[in-house]
């Protein structure tokens, strides 16, 4: 989480690294992207959700959960965080 925190300060100071980590997060949506597009077309996802908004929306969901332990560290390890946190996944990713 550190390292994280640190290569997002750096992206804004140095635009080398801000390219890099353009591509790198480009690469993992895109990734995203396709699993959830490759869902679409064996139909165990609705066609009509938008795969590319779903993409980046789960990169946000997870790169808001590498910071749990410093937004709100008491929710670490309840079960009642962790099915809320996999149902709101599953609506992100449906289109819900």
């Amino acid at each position: 989480r550190r390292v994280a925190v640190e290569v997002h300060y750096a992206a804004t100071k140095d635009p080398g690294v801000g390219r890099l980590l353009r591509r790198s997060v480009d690469r993992q949506i895109d990734e995203i992207r396709e699993n959830l597009a490759a869902a679409q077309r064996s139909g165990l996802l609705a066609a009509s959700a938008d795969a590319e908004f779903a993409a980046s929306a789960v990169m946000v969901f997870i790169m808001g959960l590498m910071h749990l332990e410093t937004l709100n560290p008491k929710l670490i390890g309840d079960p009642r965080w962790e099915a809320f946190v996999r149902d709101r996944a599953a609506a992100l990713i449906s289109g819900d």
